[in-house]
C-alpha cells in the first residue's frame, strides 16, 4: 500500500530522474498552464527571476511540477476562500545563494493565512483548510524536497498571507 501510494503521490525513489534543465521555464510553464482554470482568474500571479538565476538546476522535472502545482492551487484556493480581498496576488520568485550554490524557489500569496501555532502539522499531519481537502499535498512536497537534498520552510499569520520557501542545491 505505501509504494502504491508513493508512486500516486509521485515519491517513489525509482520514478525520480534528475536533469538538468531550465527551473524558471518549468514554472512559467506550469503557470501558462494552471492560468486558464477558474480558480485563476482573478488572481495577480507573478514571476519575479533574479538576473544571477542559474539557467541550468539539477532537478526531477515532473517531481518540481507536481511541487509548484499543489502550491498554486493551493494559493488560489486560499484566496479564493478570502472575503474582501479587492486584489489577491501569488507572486513565484526565483533567487540564486551562491554561498551555498543553491537555489531559492519562494510562492507567497496575500491570502488568509493560517495561525503559527499550526506550522509545526504542515509537513508531518495530513493537513488542509479545505473543506474537501485530503491533506497529502503538503507531505508530498516535503518528500519531493527531501529527494532534491532541499529543504522547505513556510512563513503566515492568520490574515497574513503566507510564503513557502523552498531551496535545493544546484
Amino acid at each position: 500500500i505505501s509504494n502504491y501510494v508513493e508512486g500516486l503521490m509521485g515519491t517513489r525513489n525509482d520514478s525520480a530522474v534528475f536533469t538538468r534543465k531550465n527551473l524558471a521555464e518549468t514554472v512559467r510553464v506550469m503557470v501558462r498552464v494552471l492560468r486558464p482554470q477558474k480558480r485563476f482568474h482573478n488572481i495577480d500571479v507573478a514571476t519575479n527571476v533574479a538576473l544571477d538565476f542559474p539557467k541550468l538546476v539539477n532537478f526531477c522535472e515532473i517531481q518540481m511540477q507536481q511541487v509548484l502545482l499543489n502550491l498554486l492551487i493551493n494559493a488560489a484556493d486560499a484566496l479564493n476562500s478570502q472575503e474582501g480581498n479587492d486584489a489577491p496576488r501569488i507572486v513565484i520568485t526565483l533567487r540564486y545563494d551562491p554561498k551555498t550554490a543553491s537555489v531559492l524557489l519562494s510562492v507567497s500569496d496575500n491570502g488568509p493565512g493560517f495561525a503559527p501555532e499550526r506550522l509545526s502539522e504542515l509537513f508531518v499531519r495530513r493537513f488542509t483548510t479545505k473543506a474537501k481537502g485530503h491533506g497529502i499535498g503538503l507531505i508530498t512536497i516535503k518528500k519531493i524536497i527531501d529527494m532534491h537534498n532541499g529543504t522547505i520552510a513556510v512563513t503566515s499569520g492568520a490574515g497574513q498571507g503566507t510564503t513557502f520557501q523552498i531551496k535545493i542545491p544546484t
